[in-house]
């Protein structure tokens, strides 16, 4: 024993009792209680109640609190869960799928016949943990943004610089395309007429097809071709997998990890389900109703796909980060959805413009790469025209650097992609940059378009980089819708002549 220990030891009586102590001290307390008036007992009595009644309440809330948060966590949506001129990956499927998530399969919808598909529930539960994120501006009203399909097309045709010649152009390839329907609607990259790709993917084919024949105003129920593109839609509403997580127009091919199976063909497809809602029927119409429950689907799909760290998409759902050319079809999607009225969650937009300015941008935002800030002239287009939809006005100066640049870089023919998204840029921005483009662009078109034989109409992909992979009708179709410039979208420069600016098109907060 230590000498302080004994030392303190020393200082007690012999008798120390600690718990005898205790007892004394209670029995002390009780007798001055004894002394205490009557009331003033009462008093403290009350107060002990009171207290003790507060403390239950509390903890009832707690528990109430606790009850409701584990709700919620129960009923929690569905889990978010280099690129050169020469080869860029619009046609890229050769790199393996690594993992696709589980799906279960139900019956394929019939366009002609089928009730209403049920709309997801969708969750914007979840945080934008980067810092550049930018509240978008207001253009034109979205509802109208097709409406120069449908009305006032001469107008737009002539005002915005097309001319008789392009829309001869525009028709020819449209007869092209429509020949080479398949039998069930499908269109395929492989067997559309002479130099047809190597790459098996009939929606991403079937949708690439269809957009131009939306562009020029056909739908489902009106047009020249409305047959032509109602049973392409069918082919669209049949041959997805309907899953937990929205409706997944992936190529995947016999095998799952088949090395087609991408979100390219995903976001091509949901455009065209998409701008054939928007462009309207009758809602009564229970083909309609299919249309539009599918189409609300497949944005569901994009929702869940998006890489949930960065805020881009890539081949496999949620599992990579995001690239710049994938996330473009993407984000048309998801913008053609609000064009149809159809849900769309903010944060997921929020989180593409988060992509956007902080892993793909550069120069302030007037260039925009791949996969982070080194990538091509495509990618640069890419990124403007999405930034153009998202969050920038077309005076926005790093916009016009950014048009500025693609100007002094001159359209590039021998990448049908490129041109396609350029184009829309400099429409957009309109003025003098966009007489400059156009009277390049236009006229290159109508005079390499194929005149005469089997392939009329067509362009070749002879010299296209991607010619190996998509062929023939990938090239046809773009270019055609390059020429559609002038009316398939109101120009957002006009949003003044168009509508109210001030109406929310696409409201982030």
């Amino acid at each position: 024993m230590s000498e302080q220990a004994g030392a303190a030891l020393a200082g007690l009586d012999a008798d120390f009792n600690p718990a005898l102590d205790r007892i004394l001290e209670e029995h002390d307390v009780v007798d001055r209680l004894k002394t205490l008036p009557i009331w003033l007992i009462a008093f403290g009595i009350q107060a002990a109640i009171l207290v003790a009644l507060a403390l239950i309440s509390m903890g009832d809330k707690n528990k109430d609190k606790l009850a409701i948060n584990s709700q919620m966590e129960e009923n929690e949506s569905l889990d978010m869960d280099d690129l050169d001129d020469d080869s860029l990956d619009i046609a890229d499927f050769d790199i393996d799928v690594e993992e696709t998530p589980e799906t279960v399969e139900t019956p394929a919808m019939n366009f002609a016949n089928v009730e209403t598909a049920p709309d997801l529930s969708l969750s914007d539960a979840y945080e934008v943990e980067q810092t550049e994120i930018v509240q978008p501006v207001q253009t034109i009203p979205m509802a109208g943004a097709l409406e120069g399909r449908l009305i006032g097309k001469g107008q737009l045709l002539k005002s915005g610089g097309g001319n008789e010649a392009s829309e001869r152009a525009v028709k020819a390839a449209l007869k092209w395309i429509a020949d080479h329907q398949l039998p069930d609607g499908s269109w395929s990259f492989q067997n559309a007429g002479a130099d047809g790709g190597r790459m098996e993917a009939n929606n991403a084919a079937t949708a690439m097809a269809i957009l131009p024949f939306l562009g020029a105003g056909n739908t489902p129920s009106k047009g020249e071709y409305k047959a032509v593109v109602a049973r392409g839609i069918e082919f669209l509403l049949t041959n997805g997998t309907r899953s937990g997580n929205g409706y997944d127009l992936r190529d995947l091919g016999k095998d799952e990890r088949s090395d087609s199976g991408r979100m390219y063909s995903h976001g091509l497809a949901a455009i065209a389900l998409c701008e054939a809602t928007a462009m309207g029927a009758d809602e009564h119409d229970k083909r309609y109703q299919a249309l539009r429950g599918t189409a609300q689907q497949a944005v569901a799909f994009i929702q869940y796909a998006q890489d949930p760290t960065m805020g881009g998409w890539r081949y496999v759902p949620q599992e990579q980060p995001g690239d710049t050319s994938v996330t473009g079809w993407q984000v048309m999607a998801l913008k053609s959805g609000s064009m149809g009225g159809l849900s769309v969650d903010p944060m997921v937009m929020k989180k593409a413009i988060n992509f956007l300015a902080n892993q793909v941008a550069t120069d302030g935002g007037a260039r925009y790469g791949y996969q982070d800030s080194h990538g091509s002239d495509a990618t640069t287009a890419i990124g403007l025209l999405c930034r153009l939809y998202l969050d920038w006005d077309p005076k926005n100066p790093n916009i016009l650097r950014g048009a500025d640049y693609l100007l002094q870089k001159g359209p590039n023919f021998k990448n049908a992609y490129y041109v396609y998204y350029a184009t829309q840029v400099l429409h957009h921005i309109g003025g003098e940059r966009w007489k400059e483009w156009n009277s390049q662009v236009r006229d290159k078109l109508i005079n390499s378009q194929v005149q005469s034989g089997e392939d009329a109409g067509s362009w070749s992909p002879s010299e296209d980089s991607y010619r190996g992979e998509a062929g023939r009708l990938y090239v046809t179709s773009l270019f055609c819708m390059t020429l559609e410039v002038y009316y398939r979208h109101m120009p957002l420069y006009a949003q003044t002549q168009y509508g109210d600016a001030e109406t929310e098109d696409f409201p982030l907060d």
